[in-house]
């Protein structure tokens, strides 16, 4: 069976929430009939195109504090560029030196 991550899972690393069994019990089932994606989503994301210098890249997510960056080419999305793809990148350049 396929894993599919919910809005906690997603969250993981938030430590502010000290019981996640409570909130789940008490807040989802009300935000899973009042809510949907539209409600949330950013309407003008902020992009990267497939031939952007990845450091520009590096520089947008920094500037929009930003951990994932989607890559538009005829502006449709054809994929996303991560804080960590970024790092691996700069990590294989380094490690050959």
């Amino acid at each position: 069976m396929m894993f599919i991550p919910d809005y906690f899972d997603l969250l993981g690393d938030l430590s502010y929430i000290e019981d996640f069994g409570l909130l789940k019990a008490e807040v989802l089932p009300e935000l899973n009939q009042l809510l949907v994606i539209d409600d949330i989503m950013i309407k003008k994301p902020v992009t990267a195109t497939e031939d952007m210098p990845l450091l520009a890249a590096a520089s947008v997510m920094a500037h929009h504090h930003l951990n994932i960056l989607p890559v538009v080419k005829d502006n449709k999305v054809v994929g996303i560029i991560s804080q960590m793809d970024i790092c691996r990148a700069v990590y294989r350049v380094e490690k050959k030196k």
